[in-house]
């Protein structure tokens, strides 16, 4: 392979890699039904948990509610601001944007909502 067919070979990937960017971010905006919640101490105010749900978000406070043994039914629940109408993959990405923020070890979360293999696709940092 020639030098400049190496260049053209490495142009098409970059403009590749940049459609396709800019195609997770389209599906990321996309309107849905999803929602991201965090779960609070009652007392010190700290966020422990990061969660999502496509249905009623106090169905599934409930459910956190009676969950007796984990200490998310210790938590006050709330939805995170301009977190609602999200598509099942926007509100992967946020939730997991907040895990990272507020790191993993510090919440009752167990596992991530995207592997950490996959947070360089949709632009999640460390």
């Amino acid at each position: 392979m020639a030098i400049s067919d190496v260049f053209l070979v490495k142009a098409a990937y970059t403009a590749l890699a940049k459609v396709a960017v800019v195609g997770i971010a389209k599906l990321a905006a996309e309107e849905g039904t999803n929602l991201v919640y965090r779960g609070l101490d009652p007392i010190t105010q700290e966020v422990k948990y990061v969660g999502i749900t496509a249905r009623d978000f106090a169905v599934r406070e409930a459910e956190h509610k009676a969950a007796i043994g984990t200490g998310r039914e210790l938590l006050d629940y709330e939805v995170v601001e301009g977190a609602t109408g999200l598509s099942r993959r926007g509100a992967r990405i946020l939730e997991q944007k907040l895990i990272n923020d507020y790191g993993l070890d510090n919440l009752l979360n167990k596992i991530n909502s995207i592997a950490p293999s996959k947070w360089s696709l949709y632009g999640i940092t460390p």
